[in-house]
């Protein structure tokens, strides 16, 4: 690593490197509490046989970008059965949603069952990070009354000072406490892909070694943090959904993080999403606007007749 990137990394926090690891953890430190209606699209998605836990059986984090369809990280929804990678039985979980507490869910309008999970066809468990991205597709709607939905980034903000956004999960608040059910949100800044991609090419300190590409962005704890998690939480920046967690490295401190934060690049994957959030063989035509048109054409073709 060239001495610009190392000094811009140990003057942007000091962190120590011996204190990274690559364990995936589901916290959130050093953020605030959400209210009611600020994250309205945040989901969880919850493991049936776990409802009982305090934690409603969490799994990872997740958006919803219609009512009826949630997405999260590919490796959120895949698990190890038989020594190889699966995706998990849509029909052992439900998503939760429209509230900041996960105890706060005796309404119906807060859970819905799932009734598919449609990973990316280019995704591979044996190759990390890459496509990693999933939709789930509820068996029913939330009421529009009970949650919001997220819209789909275009682009990025390109620079850490014009890029400051939102991430959102449920999780404890410091690495020894246990998972907590309470809605946390931490600022988090764009951070420029090209250092991104030196850092993690160099593999520093425990930071596993991750090819950063194009469909891949970085980016940092803004507040004083660095115990940020949960695969598939959402990266909001101007109210789009730009980013979804695929990689963090863990521990926590009362300063921000050096090593930035790997997400899957929203505007890249929106085609994918947009076909596959779709209704099979649902239409653009609109009754309404055709009939519309008709009746301007034959104005214009009398008016040329007269």
């Amino acid at each position: 690593m060239n001495n610009f990137v190392f000094l811009f990394v140990i003057s942007l926090c000091g962190t120590p490197i011996s204190s990274l690891s690559v364990e995936r953890t589901n916290r959130i430190s050093g953020g605030s509490p959400a209210t009611d209606t600020q994250f309205g699209y945040m989901i969880s998605l919850q493991e049936r046989s776990q409802l009982s836990t305090y934690t409603r059986g969490h799994r990872c984090g997740g958006a919803l970008v219609t009512l009826r369809h949630a997405v999260t990280s590919a490796s959120c929804v895949h698990e190890i059965k038989n020594k190889q990678y699966v995706v998990i039985n849509a029909t052992e979980y439900r998503v939760f949603a429209g509230a900041v507490d996960l105890t706060n869910d005796t309404s119906t309008d807060r859970h819905r069952d799932i009734k598919k999970i449609t990973v990316h066809p280019d995704y591979r468990p044996n190759t990390p990070y890459v496509n990693d991205i999933a939709i789930i597709t509820l068996a029913s709607e939330f009421p529009s009354n009970a949650v919001s939905t997220v819209a789909l980034a275009v682009t990025d903000p390109i620079s850490i000072q014009g890029g400051i956004c939102q991430s959102s999960g449920w999780g404890s608040q410091n690495e020894t406490s246990s998972a907590s059910t309470q809605l946390m949100h931490i600022r988090k800044a764009m951070f420029e892909q090209t250092i991104c991609r030196e850092i993690y090419s160099e593999g520093m300190g425990e930071t596993i070694q991750i090819n950063i590409i194009n469909t891949m962005l970085c980016a940092i704890n803004f507040q004083a943090s660095s115990c940020e998690g949960d695969l598939g939480n959402p990266l909001v920046c101007n109210s789009n959904l730009n980013g979804i967690l695929i990689y963090h490295r863990s521990g926590c401190s009362d300063e921000p993080s050096a090593i930035p934060d790997i997400y899957t690049r929203i505007s890249s994957f929106r085609p994918w999403i947009q076909e596959t959030t779709t209704p099979s063989g649902a239409s653009s035509f609109q009754p309404g606007i055709a009939l519309g048109l008709i009746c301007i054409i034959q104005i214009v073709t009398a008016k040329v007749l007269q």
